[in-house]
């Protein structure tokens, strides 16, 4: 069979959330994943869920055979244009297919077979949906039998409705593996996971176990929450568990609530005993057949959507009675929406029998997972899919759809629905997600003797595809000065809290107005306060043997000639007598440390240059530092002292050359603060509160700070 794409390889465009973990975007991942490794089939993947992505979720799409992702819409983009100026319909893709949340309808293209996958959980479908989906879509995926029966209860032709139910990753959801480190030392483990909602019975399941059990009791609720920021945000139970888990009157309830991996999720139903999911509408109940499939027996509410996977055999399923709800901002089909209220004290009873009949327990749990290992599969979830897909495209090759003679309005429920024609292409890059680009059809063929015809399509091509390298250029050159913006207003940031602390200092202590002083003075200077250490107690001499000492930046020949008189053996990374830490190239001092053995140095000074580094490398050069010396050795600091700028207006400060250039130190001189851009200065003027914080933060104690107000310097001693 060859497709609409022109080869004969089915090409599908999936359209929805596909990195986030929710069930969504896990179910569609799932599905893409084990449909990619049939032959003949290839995706075209829409993500409509916002970066940053999951690394987990990214890494197992990366490696799906048969994937085209989004940066690669641009190569297709001229691809395809190449093609319009062939006589023929091109399409880029066979059948489109949407699983996301709100639903969208709309269907422009309608040569192109639209496929929505859309469970429901709250008994009849809304009754705005229903003339969209008979107009426009050309297959709904529900995922139970129970969905199905809602939608035909609401109107929806039974030919539109096929089940494609979800599954599960049996070798990563199984008996065997880590098992999550739980906190709580209780015997049993009950199991709650999922958006701590109303619908999925979260208030019934605290109010029933706070009841059925005591302090004394072994046994502990695990209640891994769900989606409090995202999809239930602002709908969740999940203060409530935390209150509870801190109350000591009430039975034991252990809360998780970090982001975890598909592993890690995995891991938390191995380390529980049971699963309780009290549920009053779901559309699968994805939790239930992880847990059946890792070997866990389960308490849920037997009504609905798991009916299709579990029973009596595998879990304790709970009475029920059906209470007619509203929906706000939808109007129910005629017939209504409802949900499953689970009977509280049965739930009481499911628990205590649980816990009291762990073989029992045990034996449903071994046939849970033998039902889900032998039925609901992603591998056979995959296979109705595409038999639906296979159905669906020979049906339509059959009987292809006249073109329409006009579009239906757009949805401004999904961002991809916009006012024009044609198939949506997303260009994308870092600063461009989401920007949809849009090609017109070029409708009917041309015969041989419409010269003028294929010349106009010819012409249209060749416009268009100018039109696309142009933005192309226009996307590359926004990326760049985004990237650059975000640089500088990093810079801003970072200075304007450093500012803000030396304020703050200049406030409490009022230093002397600084006078400019000589070399001559500032070698003096440190001298000075180098032997003042040397005779301290906090000094790098006292109780400790005789070791090196590793001196870095201005005036080190200086300090080195000072410790010779003292018969102090000493080095330093600094290549000319006038060179400063930061004349030493940042490659340069990178191997210069990491050159040094661990703790063999007693004392290292850093004078002068430090401010010449950006917040970043600082923290760096500090934490190398620390690992050169030895316990106890102590690190001298010296910087310039921001309050000189407090001090004076702005316009009149010069500040030193960025640090690391190629420039010799005696051709750079300074340059002015005002009118430089990111390139030209990456000083930074650092007060010694956040300097001393620094310092802590990487494992220093000891640290004292020794100010020179008239020479524009300060200096930190620390002990590491």
């Amino acid at each position: 069979m060859i497709y609409r794409s022109g080869s004969d390889t089915l090409t599908i465009r999936w359209v929805g959330d596909l990195y986030a973990h929710h069930s969504l975007a896990t179910v569609s991942r799932e599905l893409i994943r084990a449909l990619a490794h049939r032959n003949k089939i290839q995706f075209v993947l829409d993500s409509t869920d916002s970066p940053p992505y999951p690394s987990d979720s990214v890494m197992e799409m990366a490696v799906v055979p048969t994937v085209i992702h989004q940066e690669s819409w641009r190569g297709y983009l001229h691809a395809v244009m190449e093609m319009a100026a062939v006589p023929t319909v091109i399409h880029m893709h066979d059948i489109e297919i949407r699983h996301h949340w709100p639903p969208d309808f709309t269907h422009n293209d309608t040569d192109i077979p639209l496929v929505m996958i859309q469970p429901w959980e709250h008994g009849g479908i809304p009754a705005f949906w229903i003339d969209p989906i008979i107009k426009h879509v050309d297959q709904v995926w529900v995922p139970t039998s129970w969905v199905r029966e809602c939608y035909l209860a609401s109107g929806v032709p039974r030919d539109l409705i096929t089940v494609v139910p979800n599954g599960v990753d049996v070798s990563t959801f199984s008996p065997e593996g880590d098992r999550y480190p739980l906190s709580t030392q209780k015997k049993t483990k009950l199991l709650f996971l999922g958006g701590t909602i109303l619908r999925k019975g979260a208030d019934i399941l605290l109010d029933a176990y706070c009841h059925a059990f005591s302090p004394q009791d072994d046994v502990c609720l695990v209640v891994k929450v769900f989606g409090s920021d995202e999809v239930y945000k602002g709908g969740t139970f999940d203060d409530a568990f935390h209150e509870a888990a801190s109350k000591p009157s009430l039975p034991d309830i252990e809360v998780i609530d970090a982001d975890l991996t598909r592993q890690e999720v995995a891991s938390i139903y191995r380390a529980c005993d049971a699963l309780v999911y009290p549920y009053r509408g779901e559309g699968f109940g994805l939790p239930i057949a992880e847990a059946m499939a890792s070997g866990l027996p389960v308490i849920v509410t037997g009504y609905g959507a798991c009916l299709d996977f579990c029973d009596e055999s595998s879990g304790y399923l709970l009475p029920f009675s059906l209470k007619p709800i509203s929906i706000e901002g939808m109007a129910p089909s005629p017939a209504g929406f409802w949900l499953a209220e689970p009977d509280k004290d049965a739930l009481i009873d499911a628990m205590r029998t649980l816990v009291s009949s762990p073989e029992e327990a045990h034996n449903k749990g071994i046939s849970g997972r033998n039902k889900i290992a032998s039925e609901f599969t992603w591998e056979m979830a995959a296979e109705k899919a595409y038999s639906s897909l296979s159905h669906l495209v020979t049906e339509e090759k059959a009987n292809p759809t006249p073109p329409s003679p006009s579009h239906p309005s757009p949805s401004p429920s999904h961002p991809s629905s916009v006012a024009t024609y044609g198939t949506p292409l997303t260009v994308t890059g870092e600063s461009n997600t989401g920007d949809s680009v849009r090609i017109g059809n070029i409708a009917g063929s041309v015969s041989d003797s419409n010269i003028s015809a294929n010349s106009r399509i010819s012409s249209l091509a060749s416009i268009t595809s100018k039109a696309l390298n142009d933005l192309n250029n226009r996307v590359e050159k926004l990326d760049s000065h985004a990237t650059q913006l975000h640089n500088v207003l990093h810079r801003i940031q970072e200075q304007q809290l450093l500012l803000l602390l030396a304020s703050k200092e200049y406030a409490e202590n009022a230093p002397v107005k600084p006078a400019i002083t000589s070399t001559d003075e500032l070698n003096s200077w440190r001298i000075g306060y180098l032997e003042t250490c040397l005779q301290d107690e906090s000094g790098i001499l006292q109780n400790s043997p005789l070791l090196p000492v590793l001196v870095v930046g201005s005036g080190s020949q200086n300090i080195l000639d000072h410790l010779a008189t003292k018969s102090i053996p000493a080095t330093n990374i600094a290549s000319k007598q006038g060179d400063s830490v930061a004349d030493i190239n940042l490659n340069e001092l990178y191997y210069a440390y990491t050159s040094l053995e661990a703790s063999e140095w007693r004392s290292i000074a850093i004078l002068e240059g430090i401010e010449r580094f950006s917040l970043e490398d600082t923290i760096g050069l500090i934490a190398d530092l620390k690992r050169a010396l030895i316990p106890s050795g102590t690190l001298i600091l010296e910087a310039a002292n921001p309050y000189y700028i407090v001090t004076h207006p702005v316009n009149s400060i010069t500040l030193p050359a960025a640090r690391g250039s190629d420039e010799a130190p005696e051709e750079r001189g300074t340059r002015p603060l005002s009118g430089t851009t990111s390139t030209e200065q990456d000083s930074l003027w650092i007060p010694p509160t956040a300097l001393v914080n620094l310092l802590a933060q990487a494992g220093f104690s000891e640290i004292r700070v020794d100010h020179s107000p008239s020479l524009l310097r300060y200096a930190v001693l620390a002990k590491a």
